[in-house]
């Protein structure tokens, strides 16, 4: 690999010819990237370079565990000059967080000789493949806190497993200077499941914790969060970050995703498609990262899949995004109900065409509207190696039974969406890899209606031994009455068409009130 210079990161929204640069330090406390010099939105950071890791390296890579793979990868993008963190600590924290295995399930397809391989991703304490991420990011932010003596209060907007995943590894850090305020839409709004409201509203007392049920959507969230992360002076008063994907090193963590799977799986130059299961697309710009590390080794083809929030395969199909007044639909899978996917800033901006989608994207921002020629959608798809592919409930429910009586496994609804647009792929060719987000048993109600039967039935006796799992199988179908009423958490109501200024004020007020 060339040396290019120390590992710096820039914002999206930084127009001038020589855009700042900071280090991943810097990304990580500040979270949000500053607004234009217009005042503008907060931009997102992304790295200025991708390195290509040669054929020697990728080699040596073959030989170590998930998180040795999660160290090497966060090295790329860092410097001991430019860190308070050590190469030796920074090795230490990553080692030591609680992110898991990542088992690969190869399944032999009854109607194609060409196996399909699972990424379990979410083996984690909270059962979703946002722990794997989110316990190193946490690590390393405590550490940051404890050298630089700081503390960071973290502002998080969900659509069903961030929360959870976040106030689980503040809780588990055990720090005294880290706080999760997390915004989740309500379940008389969204889809989100009792499994995974309880996950969060239990907690909701704990001192260093805020939880908020908000009568809109996830999109509205976003809309609210921006606003607070716009006032620099605010944000810097408070030690505001956050934890969601727009964090760059939850993007880094999580391209150790592709590359642990790939080369544990023995995979050269035949490739491998990757179907991910997309909401707001932090892990699909996870894919465009780890694709340009792999690019000596092989091909790598990303598949964005989205359910009936089909904005990003609108845009790849037609070359034409509204997020504008566009209805967001409740689905079975809701975490991916996003209208306006933020992290399709990023992946804009890495294609080569910068100045122009540069100028795309800031009409998008204010008008909500996103056009691309033909070239340009060709020419973004090939460049960064994505497609996408949409499916509906009806299909989430038949795959999530096809997958039941064909492999004998059980899948959620996330990954049956991937599942689904899979199936498609016929004949031979590069691997097939469904990259499984959740644990079926978050989105009981769901697996239960589609297969006919009961937990008990088809969770796995091995995953019974899981203490999160005991406690999804014990939680009561009927408490849903009962977790609007948990003491502790705050509600957000609607009220009139100024409702983002209100909540922004209450938000504000909120976070004035508790930060560390």
């Amino acid at each position: 690999m060339a040396d290019a210079g120390p590992p710096r990161f820039v914002s999206t929204r930084d127009e001038r010819p020589e855009p700042k640069l900071y280090t991943l330090d810097d990304a990580v406390l500040l979270g949000w990237a500053p607004p234009d010099e217009a005042g503008g939105l907060p931009g997102m950071f992304v790295p200025t370079a991708i390195p290509t890791l040669s054929k020697a390296e990728l080699q040596r890579w073959r030989g170590l565990s998930y998180k040795e793979v999660c160290f090497e990868l966060l090295s790329l993008f860092r410097d001991d000059e430019s860190s308070v963190i050590t190469s030796d600590e920074l090795r230490s924290l990553v080692l030591d967080s609680e992110c898991k295995l990542v088992p690969v399930v190869s399944l032999d397809s009854p109607s194609s000789a060409r196996k399909i391989h699972v990424a379990e991703l979410w083996h984690g304490p909270t059962l979703a493949f946002k722990d794997l991420s989110i316990s190193i990011f946490m690590k390393y932010l405590d550490c940051l806190c404890r050298k630089q003596n700081r503390k960071t209060n973290l502002l998080v907007a969900t659509s069903g497993d961030t929360g959870s995943a976040a106030i689980d590894g503040v809780l588990t850090t055990a720090c005294t200077h880290i706080s999760a305020t997390v915004l989740f839409p309500s379940r008389a709004i969204s889809s989100v499941t009792l499994e995974q409201e309880w996950q969060m509203v239990r907690h909701a007392e704990h001192p260093n914790i805020n939880v908020l049920c908000c009568e809109g959507t996830s999109d509205d969230l976003d809309v609210v969060i921006e606003r607070v992360f716009a006032d620099e002076e605010f944000k810097r008063r408070h030690s505001l970050s956050t934890v969601n994907s727009v964090n760059v090193l939850r993007l880094i963590v999580q391209a150790a995703h592709y590359v642990h799977v790939y080369l544990s799986l023995g995979l050269g130059a035949e490739g491998a498609s990757f179907f991910i299961p997309s909401g707001g697309m932090g892990h699909l710009c996870s894919g465009v990262i780890a694709r340009k590390l792999l690019s000596g080794l092989g091909t790598v083809r990303l598949v964005g899949c989205v359910n009936e929030n089909k904005a990003f395969h609108t845009l790849m199909s037609e070359g034409e995004l509204r997020s504008k007044g566009m209805k967001l639909k409740k689905t079975l899978a809701p975490s991916m109900d996003i209208v306006v996917p933020y992290n399709l800033e990023r992946m804009l901006f890495f294609s080569n065409d910068k100045p122009k989608l540069k100028l795309k994207l800031k009409r998008w921002k204010v008008e909500g509207t996103l056009e691309l020629s033909q070239h340009e959608k060709s020419a973004f798809g090939e460049e960064l190696g994505v497609a996408a592919g949409t499916t509906d409930d009806a299909a989430i429910k038949a795959t999530i039974r096809a997958w039941s009586v064909g492999f004998g496994y059980t899948i959620d609804p996330h990954t049956a969406v991937a599942a689904a647009v899979a199936a498609e792929v016929q004949g031979s060719g590069p691997a097939v890899i469904v990259m499984a987000c959740a644990h079926p048993l978050k989105f009981r109600g769901t697996v239960e209606a589609a297969l006919g039967k009961p937990a008990s039935e088809w969770v796995l006796e091995k995953d019974k031994k899981d203490q999160a799992v005991r406690d999804l199988l014990s939680l009561d179908p009927n408490s849903a009455d009962t977790l609007s009423g948990t003491p502790g958490l705050v509600h957000f109501r609607k009220s009139g068409q100024e409702w983002a200024d209100d909540w922004t004020q209450k938000l504000r007020s909120l976070l004035s009130s508790t930060c560390l």
